[in-house]
């Protein structure tokens, strides 16, 4: 009733104005009904189309009061008649449009409001591909607010590489053509790249002529890193799964390399010399048993953890690489203490230590240096480095360093032993990390190894981690 009550009153003040100018009605006879029809027009754009034709009927009547009255000894009922049919339908069709008009900007309003409230970015363009439109979610993706891309060219946040693309999608554009989930790479803000895929439509005009192009564009970074994820898991199954076909098919050999060290390692012909590298290379023969063994049956090490001495471990893979050393003229400092006792696996701590060797002798060239240097750390734990002065480390692969199939050798690497290494460490309840820099032209890499000592193990009976 509030909406009609509105339009009766609406109608009243046009009347009260009307009696108010009645003196120059006589002058000006058109004032009356367009006073009135400005009344129709204001309830059918702001109230109701409902309330307009109360507010029509309304003003009709008054206007025999009004109005017609004034020429009735001139008029016949006739012409009375035909300008109240005029007037009627001049108010129904203002009513009409008013409506529309109302309607209309209700649905601008509704449509403003789904794109504002959309998760995807969407943004508009024109002809020249400068940017026209830009909702919230643009914001948020792109980093920019819309007055700083309203009238900006879309170049700016596209990569240097796909501008190129970029016009050619314009120019598809204008003869009329859509791109549906086209995945490609936009820039922030702040410099950093995103992935998404964009849905680019043109924009017609009513004579059905493009005149710019509306985009939408989904991050899609999340469901990139996910198929990464996958892709990754593959490659492991099938890593593993070659690993145990070749665990299997060099079982056999293995146990023969096996018996022929035991034979050599108890003659009783070899010198202390010869006795000692025997008995180093049954120690490493027992380590690829342990490794073949681990990868056809997905165990690890069947032995129970004992307490060992770090030092001997790390003195056993330095002499083990010795012969190259001696190739590449490598000097070997050592500097750490005696009686580094650890408890765990020597057997697992050998091959970190080994893969951290051998990283550092791939990475120097002739004449470098490797340096092995053991301190004390907080909470009763030994901190282990190993440094070398060789290329270092790109900044770009320092975050993925420790991630499987990830390596800076090229084709000559893998990339996991740095991430079993980092798998064996943990197992202990230690840490492991990487520096790398480039200093006034000298580059160096340092690799952290955090362990808890036995006297720890044996206070606390957990592998507790210890940060670096």
């Amino acid at each position: 009733m509030k909406k009609y009550s509105v339009a009766m009153l609406l109608v009243a003040l046009a009347a009260c104005v009307n009696i108010a100018l009645r003196s120059f009605s006589s002058d000006f006879p058109a004032l009356v009904p367009f006073l009135f029809l400005w009344a129709i027009g204001i309830v059918a754009r702001y109230v109701d189309f409902r309330a307009s034709i109360l507010a029509l009927s309304s003003s009709v009547a008054l206007l025999d009061v009004f109005f017609f009255p004034s020429s009735w000894h001139r008029s016949t009922l006739a012409v009375i008649v035909v300008k109240t049919i005029f007037f009627s339908a001049l108010g129904l069709a203002l009513s009409v449009v008013m409506r529309n008009l109302r309607e209309a900007r209700a649905s601008r309003a509704r449509l403003a409001a789904i794109v504002d409230c959309s998760d995807d970015a969407i943004l508009s363009l024109d002809g020249n591909g400068d940017v026209t439109s830009w909702n919230t979610a643009a914001e948020r993706l792109f980093g920019y607010e819309a007055e700083e891309m309203i009238d900006r060219s879309i170049l700016d946040i596209i990569p240097p590489e796909f501008q190129d693309r970029e016009e050619t999608i314009l120019r598809k554009l204008r003869e009329g053509k859509r791109f549906d989930h086209f995945e490609t790479e936009r820039l922030r803000k702040d410099g950093s790249r995103i992935k998404v895929s964009l849905t680019i439509s043109p924009l017609l005009d009513s004579r059905r002529r493009v005149v710019g192009a509306s985009t939408i564009a989904r991050d899609i970074t999340e469901r990139i890193k996910m198929q990464e994820a996958f892709i990754e898991s593959e490659k492991l199954a099938a890593t593993g799964r070659m690993a145990a076909a070749i665990a299997h098919e060099i079982n056999n050999p293995l146990e023969a390399v096996t018996n022929l060290a035991f034979l050599i390692n108890t003659n009783k012909t070899l010198d202390s010399s010869a006795k000692q590298y025997s008995g180093m290379l049954m120690e490493e023969i027992h380590r690829i048993s342990n490794l073949a063994k681990r990868s056809l049956t997905f165990f690890r090490d069947t032995g129970k953890p004992a307490e060992f001495d770090l030092a001997m471990v790390l003195d056993g893979v330095l002499e083990l690489n010795n012969p190259l050393f001696a190739q590449k003229n490598i000097s070997i400092r050592q500097n750490y203490a005696q009686q580094l006792l650890v408890f765990g696996s020597s057997a697992e701590m050998r091959q970190v230590f080994s893969n951290l060797i051998r990283n550092a002798i791939d990475a120097i060239g002739i004449g470098g240096e490797i340096e092995v240097r053991v301190r004390a750390a907080r909470s009763g734990h030994w901190r282990i480095s190993v440094v070398d002065n060789g290329h270092g480390i790109p900044v770009d692969a320092r975050r993925k360093l420790f991630d499987p199939f990830v390596t800076t050798k090229g084709n000559t690497g893998n990339g996991l032993g740095l991430w079993i290494s980092r798998g064996i460490v943990e197992k202990h309840g230690g840490q492991i990390r990487a520096r790398s820099a480039v200093i006034a032209g000298r580059s160096w890499t340092v690799f952290s190894v955090v362990l808890p000592g036995a006297k720890v193990i044996e206070k606390r009976g957990i592998l507790d981690p210890v940060t670096i």
